[in-house]
């Protein structure tokens, strides 16, 4: 079984999480935490989300994929996911230890909407990150 679901939020940097005080980590990685938890609430169906929960504490292995559509992608390893990891541990997953979850990082550019599309009212793509988590083993 596949849960699925859309973050509206562009997924920072590392390098600008890296050298904050510990504070202001502190408060952003809890925001990451309850926005994602809030978009698990309300994309996923319910039925998902007690599936998902029913197999918490057991050794269940579990793929998580996290694509983040940016206008200007990072360096690969600057693709910070510890916050959304860190929101569905506990609530959706048992554990992100390597044995049991496997984490896949994308990152996909999105153009940005030209003045004169603006001018015509289209608009463009916003950044937005799209996660998605599956059982390998029940």
């Amino acid at each position: 079984m596949t849960l699925q679901f859309k973050i509206p939020r562009q997924l920072p940097s590392a390098n600008t999480i890296v050298g904050k005080h510990h504070f202001r980590l502190y408060k952003e990685t809890n925001d990451w935490k309850q926005i994602t938890r809030e978009c698990v609430i309300s994309q996923v169906p319910t039925a998902t989300i007690a599936y998902f929960r029913n197999l918490l504490g057991e050794d269940v292995k579990y793929r998580i994929v996290i694509t983040a559509y940016l206008f200007r992608l990072y360096d690969e390893d600057n693709l910070w996911v510890k916050a959304i990891v860190d929101a569905l541990k506990g609530y959706i997953i048992t554990d992100d230890r390597p044995q049991l979850c496997t984490i896949e990082r994308y990152q996909e550019q999105i153009k940005r909407a030209t003045k004169a599309d603006i001018r015509k009212g289209i608009v463009g793509p916003k950044p937005h990150v799209i996660v998605s988590v599956e059982v390998i083993e029940p």
